[in-house]
């Protein structure tokens, strides 16, 4: 069975979420970063798990979407982007820390 380009950036959007969320809680519970959004910001200082569920479950629902108009080429092109954005983030989640 061979994947889709759509299916395999899919799966990398939502690997790459799930360690974006596990870095960003690890770097703010250290103290070497700080949550940028406001409504995972509020999520983290007052429920983690809530955190979690929100980030993975927001995100999963958004490539489900994707996924399902994936006949639309504006859905690759989205997908295409938050990789893109995913790799940067977890480059700056790797790197930071030797900075």
């Amino acid at each position: 069975m061979r994947l889709s380009k759509n299916y395999i950036l899919a799966i990398y959007v939502m690997i790459a979420n799930f360690f974006d969320a596990l870095w960003t809680h690890q770097a703010i519970e250290k103290g070497n970063a700080e949550e940028l959004n406001p409504l995972m910001d509020f999520l983290l200082s007052h429920q983690t798990y809530t955190f979690y569920i929100v980030k993975l479950g927001l995100v999963t629902l958004g490539v489900i979407l994707l996924i399902r108009l994936r006949s639309h080429k504006a859905s690759f092109a989205a997908l295409a982007f938050v990789s893109i954005v995913y790799t940067v983030v977890l480059g700056i989640h790797w790197v930071g820390p030797l900075i």
